[in-house]
């Protein structure tokens, strides 16, 4: 059972904001141009075409706002697509590990440098362990019997 929208008996139009009848959604109201020759002009332009009495707008105002919505995408995307290339995902990597590493004066902080050696010569340790291992049980299980 779907509920019908409310009526705005104030402006005779149907709200689907959810805001209280009669309030609106807040926002200033801006006067129409007077005629469809402004309203066009204004839309073209890029300007903010607020709606007419009626509710209904022009297919020049439909089509700006079209326009206006597909440079907005547009940029979106394009922005998206820098904040993600793999150049710039790995010059923000590299910022962090320099700011790690580097403190505000350009000088090396060794206390983070040395536990960040000492941390790549254990796991280097590891490594030559384990191969060291599946080296010799791999002799062990291929001589013959």
């Amino acid at each position: 059972m779907d509920k019908a929208p409310d009526k705005d008996t104030r402006r005779g139009t149907a709200d689907t904001t959810g805001a209280a009848p009669g309030r609106g959604s807040g926002a200033a109201r801006v006067a129409a141009p007077a005629t469809d020759e402004a309203r066009t002009a204004a839309a073209e332009s890029g300007a903010a075409v607020p709606q007419r009495g009626d509710g209904h707008r022009s297919p020049a105002e439909i089509e700006a706002q079209i326009e206006r919505t597909r440079a907005h995408l547009a940029q979106t995307i394009e922005h998206i697509g820098e904040r993600i290339s793999p150049r710039n995902v790995t010059r923000r990597g590299v910022r962090r590990v320099k700011a790690q590493v580097v403190d505000e004066a350009g000088r090396l902080r060794r206390k983070q440098v040395a536990i960040a050696g000492a941390g790549v010569l254990v796991l280097m340790g590891l490594l030559v362990l384990r191969w060291r291992r599946s080296s010799r049980a791999g002799q062990v299980l291929c001589r013959p019997v």
